[in-house]
């Protein structure tokens, strides 16, 4: 009978602790889903009166002499200089790479997806993928929390390298590829082509780590 009373004291313990490590993990997730929502609100306040500014500027600039003449030449100069301007004024891309299957399971049903970590990476930055994926990137299920992990890529002319990008995609099914060139200017395309793809594809996602 002790033995039995041990027995099932030990189980309640256990029990316990993986309780409170799924609740010390919730709150984690919903702390940094709180601190990225604050970061996006202020980086979208910061551009909205960046933007502001810069229409307020030009508009003196175009009121002075000549200010219009120096307007249109500096523009002129940075379409010459980045090509990739009018190609990023798209709004839709056609994928390289698609995971539309990626929150479902193998028969085509939605998964319960509890966190959906989104992360931009480049052609070039296999060991960091690498990395990720056995780290904090991992996507092994939590006391039965189902976690996905997808990579954002754009187009690299490198032929070797799209195809040992290719290779990868075909060993851990995590790589959305957009046919856009990646470059700086085009972080907020990959951002829209992520939110075209969570709409579409997995959209029952109740948190997204980005």
């Amino acid at each position: 009978m002790a033995a039995k009373n041990g027995s099932n004291g030990n189980g309640s313990t256990l029990s316990f602790a993986w309780r409170y490590r799924s609740i010390c993990f919730k709150a984690l997730v919903s702390i940094l889903l709180c601190a990225n929502l604050f970061y996006f609100a202020y980086r979208f306040h910061e551009l909205n009166t960046t933007v502001k500014i810069l229409q307020a500027e030009k508009l003196q600039w175009s009121q002075q002499k000549g200010g219009a003449a120096v307007v249109k030449e500096v523009t002129k100069k940075v379409e010459e200089q980045e090509p990739q301007l009018e190609y990023s004024q798209k709004k839709y891309y056609p994928y390289i790479f698609n995971e539309q299957y990626k929150c479902s399971d193998d028969e085509g049903k939605p998964l319960p997806v509890f966190l959906l970590i989104v992360i931009k990476s480049t052609t070039s930055q296999f060991d960091r993928r690498k990395a990720i994926r056995q780290t904090w990137g991992n996507e092994n299920n939590i006391n039965g929390i189902t976690v996905k992990r997808i990579f954002l890529l754009a187009r690299n002319p490198d032929e070797k390298k799209q195809a040992l990008l290719e290779r990868e995609q075909e060993e851990y099914h995590d790589i959305i590829q957009g046919d856009f060139q990646d470059s700086f200017r085009n972080l907020t395309v990959k951002d829209i082509m992520f939110m075209r793809w969570m709409i579409k594809y997995c959209p029952q996602t109740k948190f997204i780590f980005k």
